[in-house]
C-alpha cells in the first residue's frame, strides 16, 4: 500500500482542487436567485455583429448567463458597459468571448459598485462566420446558478503535474525500463510535435503566397531551371533600386514579397537541402506541392531523435554515473525549450531550412561522439562520413549555422592531436572519410550559387524584397550589440489574461534602422534550464578535468557570433533565436549531465522545477495570440478550450 500512496494522495488532492478550487464559481452562486432578462432586451444589429441593452434592472448582479448557439470555430467577442450605484455614466469592462466548446465562455462573473442601473452587451462576429451569421441568441439571464462542470482533461493535467513533482526520483533503472521509458519520450515528444503542426488550419495550405516558394522551386527544378517562373514587370526591372520596396509600393510597382530577385529574375533564397531532399523528389513523383507544415514535421522528429542521441552519447563517455532519469529530463527540455518550439509550431516557409539545420546539427555531432568513441576502424569512418555530412548540409539550410562543424575541434582534439589517429598519416582513411562530405557539400551548394549570382559564396539572402534593402545595411557594431542583448536577455511581456505570454515591443535608441517583428522574449531570459550557464565557473575544473570545458565555450560562442551576424545583417525577429539557441541550448544540457553526476538531491529537484517552469513557457509560446500563426486565428476552438481550464 505504501508503494502506492503518492498516486492516491495525488489523486485525492487533484479531485479536491477539481471540485473545490475550478469550481468555485458554482459554490458562490449557490444562493443566486436567477434572473431571466431576455423579455427587457433592446436589440440592433449590423453586419459586424448585434447590440443588446437593457436598462433600469436595479439589482446586484453576480453574473451573466448568455443562451446563444453559436457555430464550431466561430467564436463570438462580446463587450460589456454598464452603469451602477457608484457610476452615473457607462464603464466598460475588458472584451471577452464565447466558444462553442467551452461552456463556462457562456457564465460571465461580473463585479459592479452596488446594484448594476443598465447593461450594454457588444457582440462582434468572427471576421470567417461573417458571411454564415448562423448564430441564434435567445435571451440573457443575470445571477444564474452556474452548473458544476468537471473537465477531464484538467483533471488528468493536474494529475500529471502533481505525480511529476511526487514520484518522479533521482534514480537508476534496469536495462528494460531505461529502454522502454526512453521509446515512451522520444515518441510521446514526437507525436507532440505532429500534434502542433496540424493543430491548426495552415496544415495543408500557406498563411500567405510567398510561403509556396519551396514548392514552386521544385518546379522549376524539374525543368532544370534555377530561376522561378515569374517574369517581373517592367516597373521592377527598370527601378533604380529594386530593394527598396517602400518605394515600389508608393509608386504601385508589383513585387513579389520576399522572394531573391536578382538580374531581372526572380530566386528564392532560403536552403536548397530541404527542396533536394523532400520537395523536388515529391513534386518529382506526384506532381504535387509537399506541405511546409509535413517537412517541418520531419526536421523536428530527426532533431528530437538527434537530440535523445546525442545527450545519451556526451553522457555515456563523459558523465556516466549521472542517472537515466536525470538524462531525460535534460534530453526532454532540449527539445521542448521554447525557443525551438515556436519554430516547429508555425511550421512556414522559414521554419523549415531552421528545423533541418538543427536536425542536421544534432544528428551530424552525434555520429562525431560516436565516431571518437568506437574502437572499430570501419566503423569509425563510416561515423565519421556520416556525421561530417550531416554537419556540411547545414550550410545548405542556414549557412550561419555551419559555425558549428568547427565544434569538431574539441570533440576530436585528444582522437587527431594526442592519439594521431585522424588528420595523419597512419589515419588518411578516416581523415578522407571526414573531409570528403563537406567537399561534395561545398562543391554543389557553391555551384548552386554560382549559376544564380555569379560568386560561388553568394546565398542571395541580401537580395531578399523584404521590408529593407539588405544590400546596404553595411556593418554597425551598436546593432550588432543591441540586437545580440535582445536576442538573450529581452524580458518577456507577461500579464494576468490568457495565454499570459505577449508579444514585447521592442524599441530602441539607436539612430538608424532596426528590423524586428514581434518578439517573445530573450533566450536566456525565458528559458530557466539555460540560467545554469550562470554558474558554470563554478564548474570550470569539473569540465576541464571531463575534457568538456572547450566543448562548451566553442559551443557558447559560435551562438553570440551568430547572434551578432543576424541582428547586424537581417535584424531582431523571432525565429532567429532559433539559430543562436543551438549551442547555448546544448551547453546547458551538457552543463545539467556534470552538475547532475553527484546525485544531490537540491540539483535534481531544481532540475524538475526548471523542467516544468520550461513546459510551461513552452506552452504559453504555443498559445501566444500575437505573432503571425496562432491557434487563436487558425484554430479558435482549440485556444478557447484551453482558455476554459482556467476559468474559475
Amino acid at each position: 500500500m505504501k508503494k502506492y500512496k503518492p498516486y492516491i494522495i495525488g489523486f485525492i488532492i487533484t479531485i479536491l482542487l477539481e471540485i473545490i478550487v475550478f469550481n468555485f464559481s458554482t459554490w458562490t452562486s449557490m444562493g443566486n436567485t436567477p434572473i431571466d432578462l431576455s423579455s427587457r432586451m433592446e436589440m440592433d444589429m449590423n453586419e459586424e455583429g448585434f447590440f443588446v441593452h437593457i436598462n433600469d434592472i436595479d439589482e446586484y448582479v453576480s453574473n451573466v448567463h448568455f443562451d446563444i448557439e453559436i457555430p464550431e470555430n466561430c467564436p463570438v467577442k462580446y463587450d460589456i458597459a454598464l452603469t451602477d450605484e457608484g457610476n452615473y455614466y457607462d464603464y466598460f469592462l475588458p472584451s471577452d468571448v464565447i466558444s462553442s466548446k467551452t461552456p463556462s465562455s457562456f457564465y460571465a462573473n461580473l463585479h459592479p459598485y452596488g446594484k448594476v442601473k443598465n447593461l450594454t452587451f457588444t457582440f462582434n462576429f468572427a471576421e470567417s462566420a461573417a458571411e454564415k451569421l448562423p448564430y441564434a441568441f435567445h435571451g440573457i439571464m443575470i445571477n444564474a446558478k452556474r452548473p458544476f462542470m468537471f473537465n477531464i482533461g484538467r483533471v488528468l493535467l493536474l494529475y500529471m503535474v502533481i505525480l511529476f513533482f511526487a514520484c518522479v526520483k533521482d534514480k537508476e533503472p534496469g536495462l528494460k525500463a531505461k529502454r522502454i521509458s526512453t521509446v515512451v519520450v522520444v515518441a510521446v515528444l514526437v507525436l507532440f510535435g505532429l500534434m502542433l503542426s496540424s493543430s491548426h488550419k495552415l496544415l495543408n495550405e500557406a498563411s500567405k503566397p510567398h510561403h509556396q516558394q519551396y514548392k514552386e522551386l521544385a518546379n522549376s527544378l524539374s525543368k532544370g531551371e534555377v530561376a522561378l517562373d515569374y517574369i517581373p514587370e517592367e516597373g521592377l526591372i527598370n527601378a533604380l533600386n529594386p530593394y527598396d520596396t517602400i518605394y515600389l509600393q508608393a509608386n504601385q510597382i508589383d513585387y513579389r514579397a520576399d522572394y531573391a530577385y536578382y538580374d531581372g529574375k526572380y530566386y528564392v533564397y532560403f536552403g536548397i537541402v530541404p527542396e533536394i531532399l523532400i520537395y523536388l523528389p515529391y513534386h518529382i513523383i506526384t506532381g504535387g506541392a509537399f506541405p511546409n507544415h509535413f517537412a517541418v514535421f520531419i526536421f523536428y522528429a530527426l532533431f528530437v531523435l538527434g537530440s535523445f542521441l546525442l545527450i545519451y552519447e556526451i553522457k555515456r563517455k563523459y558523465v556516466p554515473l549521472t542517472t537515466w532519469v536525470s538524462y531525460l529530463l535534460i534530453a526532454s527540455s532540449t527539445v521542448l525549450c521554447g525557443t525551438y518550439t515556436y519554430i516547429y509550431f508555425t511550421a512556414d516557409l522559414y521554419s523549415v531550412p531552421l528545423m533541418a539545420a538543427l536536425a542536421f546539427l544534432s544528428i551530424g555531432l552525434y555520429f562525431w561522439f560516436l565516431a571518437d568513441r568506437i574502437d572499430s576502424v570501419k566503423k569509425k569512418a563510416l561515423y565519421l562520413c556520416i556525421g561530417s555530412l550531416c554537419m556540411a548540409l547545414v550550410s545548405g539550410c542556414r549557412p550561419q549555422m555551419l559555425l558549428f562543424s568547427f565544434l569538431a575541434i574539441p570533440v576530436f582534439f585528444e582522437t587527431a592531436v594526442k592519439k594521431r589517429e585522424l588528420f595523419s598519416k597512419k589515419s588518411i582513411g578516416r581523415s578522407i572519410s571526414f573531409i570528403v562530405p563537406y567537399v561534395i557539400v561545398a562543391i554543389g551548394v557553391m555551384y548552386y550559387n554560382y549559376v544564380r549570382f555569379g560568386s560561388v559564396y553568394d546565398f542571395g539572402a541580401t537580395y531578399s524584397l523584404t521590408n529593407n534593402d539588405m544590400n546596404l545595411r553595411g556593418m554597425s557594431i551598436s546593432r550588432m550589440m543591441l540586437g545580440l542583448g535582445t536576442f538573450l536577455f529581452q524580458p518577456p511581456y507577461v500579464n494576468g489574461v490568457f495565454p499570459y505570454l505577449h508579444t514585447v515591443n521592442l524599441e530602441y535608441s539607436y539612430l538608424g534602422r532596426m528590423v524586428t517583428e514581434h518578439f517573445l522574449g530573450g533566450i536566456i531570459t525565458c528559458n530557466v534550464l539555460l540560467w545554469n550557464l550562470g554558474v558554470i565557473g563554478h564548474y570550470k575544473n569539473t569540465l576541464k578535468a571531463k575534457k568538456l570545458r572547450l566543448f562548451i565555450i566553442m559551443s557558447v560562442s559560435f551562438s553570440l557570433i551568430i547572434g551578432l551576424l543576424d541582428a547586424n545583417t537581417a535584424g531582431v525577429l523571432q525565429r532567429y533565436t532559433a539559430d543562436i539557441a543551438f549551442g547555448l541550448v546544448l551547453s546547458s544540457a551538457v552543463l545539467w549531465l556534470v552538475m547532475c553526476e553527484k546525485r544531490n538531491s537540491f540539483i535534481f529537484n531544481l532540475l524538475k522545477a526548471c523542467f516544468f517552469v520550461g513546459i510551461v513557457y513552452t506552452l504559453m509560446v504555443i498559445f501566444n495570440d500575437a505573432s503571425g500563426i496562432t491557434l487563436k486565428v487558425y484554430n479558435p476552438e482549440i485556444f478557447y478550450q484551453v482558455k476554459g481550464l482556467f476559468r474559475f
